[in-house]
Formats: C-alpha cells, sequence, structure tokens
C-alpha cells in the first residue's frame, strides 16, 4: 500500500471505500462486483474494505473470492452496530478518503474516479456526495411514493440543495477521516443496532461537519443505484420507517424547538399529537384508504417524535444525577 505524507499538497490520500454489512451476503456480492468493475482513480492508491458486524453470515468468504485491480478486505466486528463498524475503520486507516457505501447498492464504473478528482490533493474542510436512483423489485404505486423516503425513490438533482437536516445518503457520501474524526466518528445511538431506535446516523455526522464548517460538496456524477425489496416499498414499511426516522428528528430537536416542556415532551408536540389522534379517528370513520393512511402517517411521526424526546430528556436527567 502507498504511504503517503497528508502535509505534502503533491501526494494524494489514499481511498479507502468501506462496506459496512450484515446477513445480505447476496446484496453484498452484487455491490462488491460492481465497485470491483470501478475504474481506477489515477494518482491515488485505493483500498476496499468490507467490514461485517453482528455475526458472520458469510460475507468473509465472497470478499475472498472476489479481486480485480484492488483485492477487497475483509474486518469483522462482533457488536451489530452499524456505527460502531464504522468507527472502527475509522480509528484504523491513515489519513485517508473514505468513501461509504451501503450493501445494497451497485455504483457507476467512474464513482472512484469523481470522488478522487472532487477530493483532488486535499485532506480536510469538505465533504461529499453523489446521486441515488433506485432498482425496485416491484414498483410501488404513485400515491404511495409520497411517503417513503428518498432512499426509496430517489435523488439525483441538477443542482445541490441540502435534504432538509440531511446532506446525502449513507449508502454514497464521501469524508475526509480527519474531519471525521474531529467530530466524534459516527454516533452509535443512531442507525441499524443503534441505541435509540433512531435512524440517520449519517446524517448526525454530516450535521456534526456541517458546524464544524466542513462544507458539503455535490458530485452529480457519482451515482449508486439502490436496490428496494418489495417489502421495502410497502405502506406498512412505509409506517416503520417514518417511525424510526421521527425518533432521530424528535431526539435531535433543540432547546429552542422544544420551547415548553412537560417531562420533556414540548408543549407543541402534545397538542400536535391529540391533533394527528383525533384526525386518524376522523379518517377511519369518514376518509378513503389513501386518506386514512395518511392519518396514520402522521400520527406515527409523532409518536417517534415523541419517543425521541423523551429518550434524550431521560438521558440527560440521568446524565445529571450521575454528576452529583
Amino acid at each position: 500500500m502507498m504511504t503517503t505524507e497528508s502535509n505534502a499538497e503533491s501526494i494524494s490520500l489514499p481511498l479507502v471505500l468501506v462496506i459496512p454489512t450484515h446477513d445480505r451476503v447476496l446484496l453484498l456480492e452484487r455491490t462488491l462486483d460492481s465497485v470491483l468493475a470501478c475504474r481506477a482513480p489515477e494518482g491515488r492508491s485505493v483500498r476496499v474494505v468490507v467490514i461485517e458486524n453482528g455475526g458472520r453470515y458469510g460475507a468473509e468468504e465472497i470478499v475472498r473470492q472476489k479481486r480485480t485491480w484492488v483485492v477487497p478486505e475483509y474486518h469483522y466486528t462482533a457488536g451489530g452496530n452499524k456505527s460502531l463498524a464504522l468507527n472502527q475503520v475509522l480509528q484504523t486507516v491513515p489519513d485517508s478518503l473514505l468513501v461509504f457505501l451501503d450493501d445494497d447498492v451497485r455504483v457507476d464504473p467512474d464513482l472512484l474516479i469523481h470522488y478522487s478528482n472532487a477530493a483532488g490533493h486535499d485532506c480536510e474542510g469538505r465533504f461529499f456526495g453523489g446521486g441515488l436512483l433506485v432498482d425496485y423489485e416491484k414498483t410501488p404505486p404513485e400515491w404511495l411514493r409520497g411517503y417513503l423516503p428518498r432512499s426509496s425513490t430517489g435523488w439525483h438533482p441538477e443542482e445541490y440543495a441540502p435534504l432538509g437536516r440531511m446532506y446525502f445518503f449513507g449508502a454514497n457520501w464521501a469524508a475526509f477521516s480527519r474531519d471525521l474524526k474531529k467530530v466524534g466518528g459516527f454516533d452509535q445511538q443512531f442507525g441499524p443496532g443503534g441505541l435509540s431506535g433512531g435512524t440517520g446516523q449519517e446524517t448526525v455526522t454530516q450535521q456534526r461537519l456541517s458546524q464544524a464548517g466542513i462544507r458539503p460538496e455535490y458530485i452529480r456524477g457519482a451515482i449508486v443505484w439502490h436496490y428496494v425489496p418489495e417489502c421495502r416499498s410497502s405502506p406498512q414499511w412505509a409506517l416503520e420507517r417514518a417511525y424510526k426516522t421521527a425518533i432521530s428528528s424528535g431526539y435531535n430537536l433543540s432547546k429552542a424547538e422544544c420551547g415548553k416542556t412537560i417531562s420533556g415532551i414540548p408543549l407543541w408536540l402534545f397538542r400536535a399529537m391529540v391533533l394527528a389522534w383525533l384526525r386518524s379517528i376522523k379518517a377511519v370513520l369518514m376518509g378513503n384508504p389513501v386518506d386514512r393512511f395518511h392519518a396514520k402517517f402522521k400520527f406515527t411521526e409523532r409518536l417517534g417524535h415523541m419517543r425521541g424526546v423523551r429518550r434524550r430528556h431521560l438521558e440527560s436527567r440521568n446524565s445529571t444525577k450521575d454528576e452529583h
């Protein structure tokens, strides 16, 4: 592996592509095959690291069978927590440009070149992300798409704008290891296996990067295709995903956004919860199926917000007790 000196502007940092995985060997193989078919960026060493977490389900055997111009590496962590797995990689790599993928995407052949060209000889100060398109097992009905997350419908704009509190998808983004270490890596409260039950460990990390003055940069040509099975484009899954996303949103509400509270729950959230419940009752009695789903979706979001806010309140209270 090529050695680098991060202070030398004439030398590009290594590119380390990271694929966390858990019990999805068929999809992982699809992802890995597409990565190994990528064209190599010039003037930059490349590593591909697959890190299995939460059990050994055959990923090691898949990885050991694959090689092209780069030989993928297999790593393992026993904890079933995606953020923990990502942090393990972060702590073991030298100064690098880390490109993060999920184990259920296929990538554009020039993906690594796009990220490499965007990073240039920099070693900090920016983070990057590209577009996400969708491979459906079964195309969902049009009315349902508005309730599915963009990871299930796609995102590939001509002009970049942040996705609310989120900048880029966890399935297709990159950051310098130096910057990630500055902001404490990935929060183990969030994401698959997270302690809070909420999604979005990448969102939290990207928010911290932005707050630290590290700016996002959209690379439109860096594209992946996210595989969406039928079970993840159904009404029930949309509700479950909305609940988990809302937990993260509630947990991350600022004090200013909370305003006055009772037992840590904002008064406005109590009112919104009651209103959503009344609307769901009305929709059951009078609405059509789409109206009923809409009302249930909004009520589910409020339940998630409440759980997230309450969890943070309890953690804060317990932390105060421990200090005394």
